[in-house]
C-alpha cells in the first residue's frame, strides 16, 4: 500500500514536471496560497507554494512509506503476544488505538 503510495507520488510529479513548462515548481507557485482548516491552521502554518509545498508534499508520503511497514510490523507483533487488541479503540492497554492515532496522522500528513 505504501509502496504503490510512493510510486504514484513519483510518477505524478516526473509526469507533471516532464509536460508543465515552465515546470511544475513555478506553476505550483503562481498558485494562490492555501490556509489549513481551521483547528488545523491554529498549530500548522500552511508552507509557501512552489517548492516548499512539493518537498512537504514529498517528506510527507515518504513519511508514510517508512511508517506504514512498521507500524505494520509492531500490529503484528503485538497481536502475537495478544496485546494487539484489534477494535478496541478506547482500551488504553492495548496497541491498536495508538497505532490507529499513528497511522491515522500520517496518512492525514501524506495526503
Amino acid at each position: 500500500e505504501a509502496y504503490v503510495i510512493y510510486n504514484f507520488y513519483t510518477y505524478c510529479t516526473v509526469y507533471l514536471q516532464e509536460f508543465c513548462n515552465p515546470g511544475l515548481e513555478h506553476i505550483v507557485a503562481r498558485k494562490p496560497q492555501q490556509i489549513h482548516f481551521w483547528p488545523l491552521s491554529l498549530v500548522v502554518t500552511a508552507p509557501r507554494m512552489g517548492e516548499p509545498f512539493l518537498r512537504q508534499c514529498r517528506h510527507g508520503v515518504i513519511n508514510y512509506v517508512v511508517l506504514r511497514p512498521i507500524s505494520t510490523t509492531i500490529a503484528f507483533i503485538t497481536e502475537a503476544n495478544g496485546v494487539y487488541g484489534d477494535g478496541q479503540i478506547l482500551n488504553p492497554l492495548v496497541a491498536f488505538p495508538y497505532l490507529t492515532i499513528i497511522n491515522n496522522i500520517s496518512q492525514a500528513w501524506a495526503m
